[in-house]
């Protein structure tokens, strides 16, 4: 757990953010290949979502009722430079994205997340191994919309049990790393 030198890496509690109504959305909205097609659907369950007889891509729907609910939505894709990705994410609130590549940029920043991915049970738990203070769903129907707040302060009350357990490990003696000093 490296965290940047900006960004929320000095672990406050997000006071300084308090007033923002910032989301930033990691969409699959513009990609000219589906996850699907690469044989990685798990990664977004919303990328590949079956509507009625068709497929469609869910992710439009789900910014929409976002943005209904009063926060301002900034959509962040593969094509967009890194460092404007970074900037909108520090501007935000929260990231609610997939299990992708810019959610690892959400995590090295120390940002709260929300994340859809069926990365867990199926896949032995890979996305809340990955992203252990991220919200994580499998589907859209069970996220509460409503609760967007109550689940930012979730999430930043995990990232702070991760952050306690890791100054726990470093500073702590490890009785298999002390092995060669006993008798």
């Amino acid at each position: 757990m490296r965290f940047s030198r900006f960004g929320l890496s000095d672990h406050n509690d997000m006071s300084s953010h308090a007033q923002k109504k910032h989301i930033t959305m990691v969409t699959t909205i513009k990609h000219k290949q589906t996850l699907k097609e690469y044989g990685k659907e798990w990664k977004d369950p919303l990328g590949w979502a079956p509507d009625g007889a068709e497929v469609s891509n869910a992710w439009p729907k789900a910014v929409d009722m976002i943005r209904k609910r009063g926060w301002n939505v900034m959509q962040c894709h593969y094509e967009d430079p890194i460092d404007r990705c970074v900037k909108m994410m520090m501007r935000s609130k929260v990231v609610i994205g997939y299990h992708g590549a810019h959610m690892w940029l959400a995590r090295w920043l120390g940002v709260p997340m929300i994340i859809f991915s069926k990365g867990g049970k199926q896949r032995r738990n890979i996305t809340p191994k990955a992203f252990p203070w991220a919200i994580h769903y499998e589907y859209w129907s069970d996220f509460a919309i409503d609760n967007i707040e109550e689940q930012i302060h979730l999430s930043v009350a995990r990232r702070n049990e991760k952050i306690n357990e890791l100054k726990y490990y470093q500073n702590n003696p490890n009785l298999y790393r002390l092995r060669s000093e006993r008798s």
